[in-house]
């Protein structure tokens, strides 16, 4: 029987640009995991606008099996984007995900963030 385990991974990063990834290490190999939780907060930067992504391949693109959540566009005055997510996915094979937060503009946006899953 598997006994699945609460992770709440969290940090915060800065210089990231419209695509920029944060890695999102679950495990050392591949894990299903059920994606529960993402808060995400925009601290500072050139952005307007946010739309925070979550997939389980790096570089992943819009739109593709590899996207396990697409938030909305999100005002900067906004500040945080918190949403339950009910997404079952396997990381990748070394047991990361992949979170981009998603500005609109500029190379120095800094975001805190807070992701809840459950490993299996």
């Amino acid at each position: 029987m598997i006994n699945p385990s609460l992770r709440i991974l969290t940090g915060t990063v800065g210089s990231l640009g419209t695509t920029s990834e944060i890695v999102l290490q679950v495990d050392n190999q591949i894990r299903p995991v059920h994606i529960k939780h993402i808060m995400l907060q925009r601290n500072s930067g050139t952005g307007a606008n946010y739309t925070p992504r979550l997939g389980n391949v790096t570089a992943f693109t819009t739109g593709t099996i590899a996207e396990k959540y697409l938030g909305i566009a999100t005002a900067v005055a906004v500040l945080t984007d918190d949403a339950e997510i009910n997404s079952f996915c396997n990381t990748d094979a070394t047991g990361k995900l992949y979170l981009i937060p998603g500005p609109d503009a500029g190379a120095d946006n800094s975001f805190t963030y807070s992701v809840a899953l459950m490993v299996y």
